[in-house]
């Protein structure tokens, strides 16, 4: 019983033995964390930087298709929906989502590239200045700036406002900036087109349904959401911010957004410690193993 609890004492760790071995391997520790940290900082100064362009804008939800046609509205709502007319009903939310949806559309995003000329900036590496070509036999896809703008682009809203904070990342901090402002512009631009064709399209409907109906009460009707609609109409042709307002437009940033250096660097040191912890880990239990089977 005796040498049973020797052996036992023996074999059992604790925590003061823990710190002795790791204090007798202080300098593989220090070695292990240096070399780590150097290396995580030569990694950070080699990985291009980038810049991060912030804009901020709300949903003009009052200029949405739609009006205020009460309870005689709820009469005909399946006409409405027929010509594509949406009845009012709290949908902000809504709006503002369809406004990120189209914000990330590829359909969206190719008539962004094409119209601003983007793809030799996107692929510049690829593109001679000189001639104005492609300097490769198998020039950059359409699809591919599609992602490459994509991947830019991060939106950040809360669905109980009407808030929306877009953010585009670039290697350059002009470009970054530039494009932002740009792209925002041009989607409140397909949107007032987008209702303008759907307003038309949405009268001339409404304007034939009124010559196909004798009851007074449903002409009422008509002759309100045609009124609502031609007010839309109006709305989208002449204000300069249709579906969308800026508030705080994008600026050239002047901080690096990638790498987060600092950060980097204690995530090195982190793993270099815990790397070394296990080198030491292994060197002792594999020196204690040898000397069971030497035993």
């Amino acid at each position: 019983m005796t040498d049973q609890t020797k052996k036992q004492n023996t074999d059992s760790v604790s925590l003061i033995d823990i710190i002795d071995t790791l204090l007798g391997h202080f300098r593989l520790i220090v070695t292990t964390v240096t070399s780590i940290a150097v290396l995580t900082i030569i990694i950070l100064f080699l990985i291009t930087p980038t810049y991060q362009a912030s804009l901020i804008m709300v949903n003009n939800e009052n200029n949405s298709s739609g009006g205020s046609g009460g309870a005689g509205l709820d009469a005909l709502s399946g006409l409405a929906g027929l010509a594509g007319i949406t009845l009012p009903s709290g949908q902000a939310a809504n709006k503002t989502e369809t406004i990120i949806a189209t914000l990330q559309s590829r359909i969206f995003l190719e008539q962004f590239i094409e119209k601003n000329n983007l793809m030799p900036k996107l692929y510049e590496e690829y593109w001679d200045s000189e001639t104005q070509s492609w300097d490769t036999d198998s020039p950059p896809s359409l699809w591919g700036g599609v992602n490459q703008i994509s991947n830019m682009i991060t939106v950040d809203f809360n669905k109980r406002t009407p808030v929306i904070r877009v953010n585009l990342e670039n290697e350059n901090p002009i470009y970054a900036a530039e494009w932002l402002n740009k792209l925002i512009k041009q989607l409140d631009d397909h949107l007032r087109k987008k209702a303008i064709a759907q307003t038309e399209s949405s009268l001339e409907f409404l304007e034939m349904e009124v010559g196909n109906t004798n009851l007074v009460t449903q002409q009422n009707v008509l002759y309100k959401l045609i009124l609502d609609q031609k007010t839309n109409n109006m709305m989208a042709n002449v204000s300069k911010e249709y579906a969308i307002s800026v508030i705080d437009p994008a600026v050239v940033p002047r901080n690096k957004f990638t790498p987060k250096k600092l950060i980097g660097l204690i995530i090195g040191i982190i793993v270099g410690f815990v790397l070394s912890i296990i080198l030491i880990l292994y060197k002792e239990f594999k020196d204690k193993f040898a000397e069971k089977i030497s035993i």
